[in-house]
């Protein structure tokens, strides 16, 4: 055999084994992208998921324009979620792929079961390699949820995560994802939290497909325990450090200032005495003005009135943390990891203290909040049009 026919084969040979591979590949059309799963319960502790789902005939490289994008929804009952997903491949003519999932949408009364299991045996599958986002839906099933949803334009998915990315940047609201739900799970003393959705009420009742994140939502471990407002969600950002890009409004004498943290400085200390232990969070806040409304803003020249603006933020954010402490207290919730830092101050103690601690613990333990707010910078929105801004009123 000469070198040139040897070389040859060898070429027939691979070019076989390449196409071999590719026989296992489904059709484009045959194929379906699952974006968006919707997680219920059904009759005999069933669960039910429906998933929507994106084939080449609904999505499109440049779907604003004026495309229709109405996603596929199909339905599967099991008593895991790993079987009700085989029961919907059974009654679907498509190849599923879950490796595009943005988000899975769990309705109230399954996250108050417990999510661990359920989602853990999810998550295990190989081929869940994605890390969705956790949304709980507060209003109605996660099925109807979808079902509204459907004939979004440019896609369900791409409103879901433009939301999300709206309520990070202009509210307190922290959407969170699977895997750190299934992280926390086994943690005693630092909760999960994630944000609840609900479809916004349209004007004259009609239907509406504007998804709006309300509220966010307190765990015990894996089970959904309570929910904190707009201002308590703002003090447990503040009192845990949690990153945030949101805009505080504040009512002073000339009108409601609006400003916006640029920088934190958070401690947390365990104090121990012969009555237990106490903790003590210092939060210290710097802040610009991003706006003032329903007055005029000569005020920003007055030390004073400067001071003034301040020591009402600084009030404010203290109302709110005591409010987001009170509201996890209640429902037997630590989203501020007090938990972890009782059991790295008396570590010897702990092991008594922590299966009774999100019964009894955290409601025992007295916690002092002291808030300071420096505004630093008024920015050019208060800036006179002609000259420079008077200096040495907004030193850090």
């Amino acid at each position: 055999m000469t070198a040139a026919l040897a070389l040859r084969l060898a070429g027939v040979v691979l070019a076989t084994f390449l196409l071999g591979g590719c026989w296992s590949i489904p059709a484009m059309e045959k194929s379906g992208l699952v974006t968006l799963l919707a997680i219920d319960q059904a009759p005999k502790d069933e669960f039910e998921v429906t998933a929507s789902i994106d084939t080449p005939a609904t999505s499109s490289a440049s779907p604003g324009l004026g495309q229709m994008a109405t996603a596929l929804l199909r339905r599967g009952r099991g008593r895991t979620i790993v079987d009700a997903i085989a029961q919907l491949r059974l009654a679907n003519n498509l190849v599923l792929d879950f490796t595009h999932l943005e988000a899975a949408l769990v309705s109230e009364s399954v996250a108050r079961a417990g999510l661990a299991r359920p989602l853990g045996d999810l998550t295990s599958s190989p081929e869940f390699v994605s890390t969705p986002y956790l949304l709980i839906v507060r209003d109605g099933t996660a099925q109807g949820t979808l079902e509204q949803l459907r004939l979004v334009k440019p896609r369900a998915e791409v409103l879901v995560t433009d939301t999300l990315s709206e309520a990070r940047n202009r509210t307190p609201f922290v959407p969170r994802r699977i895997y750190e739900l299934l992280d926390r799970v086994q943690m005693t003393g630092d909760d999960f939290t994630t944000v609840g959705v609900a479809i916004d009420k349209a004007e004259g009742g009609g239907p509406s497909t504007a998804l709006q994140v309300s509220g966010q939502a307190l765990f015990n471990h894996d089970r959904l325990v309570g929910w904190m407002g707009a201002n308590a969600t703002i003090g447990w950002v503040e009192a845990s450090h949690q990153p945030g890009h949101f805009i505080v409004d504040v009512p002073s004498p000339t009108g409601t200032i609006s400003l916006r943290t640029v920088a934190s400085r958070r401690t947390i200390r365990i104090l121990r005495s012969a009555q237990g232990p106490s903790a003590q969070i210092d939060i210290d806040l710097r802040e610009r003005v991003a706006g003032v409304s329903g007055g005029g803003s000569a005020w920003w020249s007055h030390p004073a009135a400067l001071k003034q603006v301040e020591q009402l933020s600084a009030d404010k954010i203290l109302r709110d943390v005591e409010d987001s402490l009170v509201t996890s207290k209640a429902a037997g919730a630590d989203p501020f990891a007090l938990g972890q830092y009782v059991r790295v101050s008396d570590p010897g103690g702990w092991p008594h203290m922590e299966t009774r601690w999100n019964r009894e613990g955290l409601a025992r333990l007295p916690v002092e909040v002291r808030v300071r707010a420096h505004v630093v910078n008024v920015g050019s929105l208060l800036c006179p049009s002609f000259g420079a801004c008077t200096e040495g009123l907004f030193k850090s």
